[in-house]
């Protein structure tokens, strides 16, 4: 296409081939644009093949291969008739080689192009495998000293209860635990938290993050698959690889577009092959060439220029960055990808657990009353056993609570409680059962102890209805069906909550408590937060959550009775549309697991993380109002990169039909086509990558 436009070799490449019409361009042509049809091009006509003959559906494949293959095949006709023949059978018409070859390569160039910047956008998740040490240092321990066993050891190779030593600005090999010394650790790269966390003996630690100030000793907890980092690696990649519902009707428009594109480019064909041989245009539109060749030249563009390929692109792209960017930069795993972001960009109310939640998760025992010395604290020896006791049945839950009574009561005695228990029985919500050492331990809720007691709710003891007063969560202890201890226990409200929930309502959406805990308890949790007491639902069950859930969402599914069945007809009225709901808890599974969008916090329960679709790895609640406004960002981008596919193919398949050649005697060729084509794609992609540049509506102080 270059050469012929210098005068010397002009004379040279349209010299006659012997006696035929064929010229030297047109042999040097075919030579050069075979080994790309039947090469470089194989791709596409494998792809047009599978997807005709094996998944019944055409894509781009096959539109490529088609116009590719018209423009090549109608010029080796020409060029096998003119060598054969000699005289050239129409004024005008000359091979398009070049079209052929140009089309492939500038597709090809556009699929490469389109690939470094998917991989862009698919590498902020993997890069943080890299951030995990290839070599660490290996120690032993002998007596009270540490020793140096291995100097440099691959971390591969490194076993659970493996000792190693981080120095100040390394990285942790792998997960552990602080077996000695005390440090700060930036685990930003886990949690998205920049703040560095002080971690002292015992504290767990994550592999890949950061030792920022002291060198310490770490045990090897987990390695390979089971660390932290690789499995929110895994998390993601497999979210990357999920579809949004929305995808489908991007599926059942390219798989209606691709036929409709190749009967355009048909009738465009025919359109301009009849004006031109019957003399309904001018001779002039088309002097340099055939009425066929002039004609095919519109009809392949289209067929390229209209490749649905930026339609594909819309979707997954924008899930890439998203997903990639809310695990590395703010510790988010979106465990479903895509389907979790179009829920979360339609939400309509939040409902959030109390207990770890809107609090802290570390409840403390505040009072403690021993029923038998007149409620007073008070214990002698008799009762420190009992108590013992108790602390060995908590052992065994994960409560938060639970885990409070029984740090009160090791603390009150100086040492761990941990005796064998036999029989233990968890009711979710309300308490557990169990035997220790021949007694026979109930610890919970009023309604769970008045249950195991067989007494009445009017016979406890005063201080518990003081205790509710005062807005304190109450635990009873019973020891052999006899009501013994009661314990007062506060959590206090997380610092970020009341500005998470005030972004919330200037969204619009309406923001919900549930807890199993007292109505007083949570009110006064409530106040402190910013929700308001209509909006609070005290002494739930897990089942009673669901129920909540499923009437937000408008589901219609009240049956029986509930503690606040008023409270429910006012929501089942007010409130529509997708459910969030955030809580930590095995006892929050079952609605994690039933509401539209199940949020948990890193910190809680496995069982918890696993009924969710999104979990918070650095556990704030800011986190939650980054997820919402994470996939709402994510969703404006799907759908700006959807009205630009279609309003490209809008526009441009009319150009490429010839719609303006009348007024500009302009001919779009189906190689500049292909390039159009590939830019388009091009452009969606960067258009996903400005994900990048999101920025959470909280920083880190929470303003």
């Amino acid at each position: 296409m270059i050469l012929p436009n210098f005068p010397n070799w002009r004379v040279v490449l349209y010299s006659p081939v012997a006696s035929s019409s064929a010229t030297i361009l047109d042999i040097a042509s075919f030579l050069l644009a075979t080994p790309i049809q039947l090469f470089c091009a194989r791709k596409f006509y494998i792809g047009a093949y599978l997807a005709v003959f094996r998944r019944g559906r055409p894509n781009m494949d096959v539109l490529v291969a088609i116009s590719s293959s018209t423009c090549y095949l109608y010029s080796l006709l020409l060029l096998v008739s003119w060598l054969i023949f000699g005289a050239r059978s129409e004024h005008g018409a000359e091979t398009v080689f070049h079209t052929a070859a140009m089309l492939i390569t500038f597709v090809l160039l556009g699929k490469w192009l389109e690939s470094k910047t998917k991989s862009s956008a698919a590498d902020g998740i993997s890069s943080m495998m890299a951030l995990r040490p290839e070599r660490a240092t290996l120690m032993r321990k002998e007596g009270d000293k540490y020793h140096m066993e291995v100097p440099d050891v691959e971390v591969d190779l490194l076993l659970p209860g493996d000792l190693v030593r981080v120095p100040p600005g390394g990285s942790f090999p792998s997960d552990g635990e602080i077996e000695e010394g005390e440090t700060v650790v930036d685990e930003s790269m886990i949690t998205g938290e920049s703040k560095p966390v002080v971690k002292s003996c015992g504290e767990a630690v994550f592999g890949g993050t950061v030792n920022s100030s002291h060198s310490v000793i770490a045990r090897i907890t987990s390695t390979g698959e089971d660390t932290v980092l690789a499995r929110i690696v895994e998390a993601v990649e497999s979210a990357q690889a999920t579809r949004a519902p929305i995808e489908s009707i991007a599926d059942k428009v390219s798989s209606v577009f691709v036929y409709g594109v190749l009967l355009l480019s048909i009738l465009v064909f025919i359109v301009w092959y009849t004006l031109a041989k019957t003399g309904a245009i001018p001779t002039s539109w088309f002097e340099d060439s055939s009425p066929l060749s002039f004609s095919l030249t519109f009809s392949v563009a289209v067929m390229v220029i209209a490749c649905p390929c930026a339609l594909g692109l819309a979707t997954p792209t924008a899930v890439m960055v998203a997903t990639g960017q809310a695990a590395r930069k703010f510790g988010l795993l979106f465990r479903h990808g895509a389907a979790s972001l179009q829920a979360a960009n339609t939400v309509g109310s939040v409902v959030l657990d109390k207990t770890g939640t809107l609090t802290v998760g570390h409840p403390v025992v505040t009072r403690f009353v021993n029923f038998r010395d007149g409620s007073s604290d008070i214990v002698g020896e008799r009762e420190m056993m009992e108590l013992e006791a108790i602390a060995s049945a908590e052992s065994c839950s994960e409560h938060p609570i639970g885990r409070a009574i029984q740090m009160y009561i090791e603390d009150r005695m100086s040492r761990p409680c941990r005796k064998s228990c036999e029989n233990f029985e968890a009711v979710v919500g309300r308490g557990l059962k169990c035997s220790v050492g021949g007694r026979d331990i109930a610890v919970g809720n009023k309604d769970f102890i008045v249950s195991a007691c067989c007494i009445l709710r009017s016979e406890l003891p005063s201080v518990v209805e003081e205790m509710e007063d005062a807005g304190f969560s109450v635990a009873l202890a019973a020891v052999n069906g006899d009501m013994r201890f009661a314990f007062s226990v506060t959590d206090e409200t997380r610092p970020e909550a009341w500005d998470v929930i005030s972004w919330m309502h200037r969204r619009g959406l309406a923001v919900w408590m549930v807890t199993g805990d007292t109505l007083k308890a949570a009110e006064l949790v409530g106040r402190k937060v910013g929700i308001d007491s209509t909006k609070i639902l005290a002494s739930c069950l897990p089942w009673e959550k669901v129920r909540l859930i499923r009437i937000l969402a408008r589901a219609n599914v009240l049956t029986g009775d509930f503690v606040q069945a008023n409270a429910l007809e006012r929501i089942k009225e007010e409130n529509g549309g997708r459910v969030v709901f955030v809580g930590d808890g095995t006892n929050d599974a079952p609605a994690l697991s039933a509401a539209d969008v199940g949020i948990a916090m890193g910190a809680g329960t496995h069982i918890a993380c696993d009924a969710a679709d999104i979990v918070l790895v650095g556990s704030n609640l800011r986190d939650v109002a980054t997820a919402l406004d994470l996939a709402v960002q994510a969703f404006r981008t799907i759908r700006r990169n959807y009205a630009w596919a279609l309003g490209y193919n809008i526009i441009a398949i009319p150009v490429a039909a010839g719609a303006a050649f009348p007024f500009t005697k302009v001919v779009l060729p189906p190689h500049l086509a292909a390039a159009l084509m590939g830019l388009s794609s091009i452009s969606v992609v960067l258009s996903s990558l400005a994900l990048k540049l999101y920025q959470a509506p909280f920083t880190v102080t929470g303003q």
